[in-house]
């Protein structure tokens, strides 16, 4: 019933064998977390890595018609945690939630002390209006094939498009019936699939965006302050061996003589030789000026990222999810593009 001339060209179209060697990439398989960072994975019910100590970390499914509630029970049951919720951005409690609508957007997770930023996935955040029987076709039709995320929602939604103006008749179609529904198919996935699919993940995307550079700002100050105590300790130094070296010329040739002044200098090289000796043992180098402004700059910036508590690995993380999202985007964005002209063909 699927054979009409419309459906074989655009699927030639879409999945032809250049675009598919394009674009064999899988954006995520399984759930990560890195630092107080977690994506969930993209296997059929997605899976949440929660971390129950530094040791021990439990995968669960996250299903669409289970609330909040129900899922932080059964993760509090399973795993033996005291304490476990599930936030929104804003720091709400929502326990009858369902977790399909949970999944569109950035959401916190405590688990006991510790707050975790959990990001969706591409195919979380679009409108789940698709019918089972859509699924089972692409699936079948493309069995075994590395499909891009971004194409499978296009083909899900615009097969239960299909589907949908199909049912309801019990008997066999003509040509005709058949091009009609399919070319209502497509109105109907053209009308919808900018609020449907493309609107929210591009909102998820300029969140994340806007996330990194509030980051990477943070950053820049956190080194900005480290390399300016850096320079500072340096020219303390510094300062205090010009100054010793006017003292000691000053008590040497002004003050006292040579004869008083020698058992001195005597001392102040055996205590420089002692300082430079504990700085070996301690930074396991010889002391220079721009080594040693490296390694004061370093320290200082470790310090100031456990203090503030300074998420360094979450710049990483999101600047992998922001350019995987860019490009499941990028594909909606040509394919709808495509769909729409096509549409103003017909």
């Amino acid at each position: 019933m699927f054979t009409s001339s419309l459906t074989q060209l655009y699927l030639r179209r879409l999945f032809n064998q250049q675009l598919l060697n394009q674009n064999l990439k899988q954006f995520s398989t399984f759930p990560k977390l890195r630092g107080t960072s977690i994506q969930i994975s993209s296997q059929k019910p997605p899976k949440i890595r929660i971390p129950v100590n530094n040791q021990i970390k439990y995968d669960f499914s996250l299903l669409d018609d289970e609330t909040v509630a129900q899922f932080e029970a059964k993760v509090k049951q399973e795993t033996g945690l005291k304490s476990f919720k599930l936030h929104t951005q804003e720091n709400e409690e929502v326990p009858d939630q369902k977790i399909e609508e949970l999944l569109k957007r950035k959401f916190q997770m405590q688990v006991n002390q510790n707050r975790y930023d959990v990001y969706p996935l591409f195919e979380t955040m679009v409108d789940k209006n698709v019918s089972g029987d859509s699924q089972k076709i692409i699936d079948q039709v493309f069995n075994g094939k590395s499909i891009p995320i971004s194409r499978r929602v296009i083909l899900y939604h615009y097969f239960a498009s299909i589907i949908k103006n199909l049912q309801g008749t019990n008997k066999a179609l003509n040509q005709q019936e058949i091009e009609k529904a399919l070319q209502q198919g497509l109105d109907d996935y053209v009308k919808s699939y900018k609020s449907q699919i493309y609107e929210n993940p591009l909102e998820q995307l300029k969140n994340a965006e806007k996330e990194l550079g509030d980051l990477k700002d943070k950053q820049k100050q956190l080194h900005l302050r480290s390399y300016k105590y850096a320079s500072m300790v340096l020219y303390g130094a510094f300062s205090m061996a010009a100054a010793q070296l006017g003292g000691m010329g000053y008590l040497i040739f002004i003050k006292f003589s040579w004869e008083v002044m020698e058992p001195v200098t005597y001392m102040v090289s055996a205590f420089y030789a002692t300082v430079g000796a504990l700085y070996y043992l301690i930074y396991k180098s010889d002391f220079e000026m721009a080594s040693a402004h490296e390694l004061f700059q370093d320290k200082k910036y470790n310090q100031l990222i456990k203090s503030t508590k300074f998420d360094e690995q979450k710049i990483e993380f999101l600047e992998s999810y922001i350019k995987d999202l860019r490009d499941q985007l990028g594909i909606l964005q040509n394919e709808g593009e495509k769909f729409e002209e096509e549409h103003s063909k017909q």
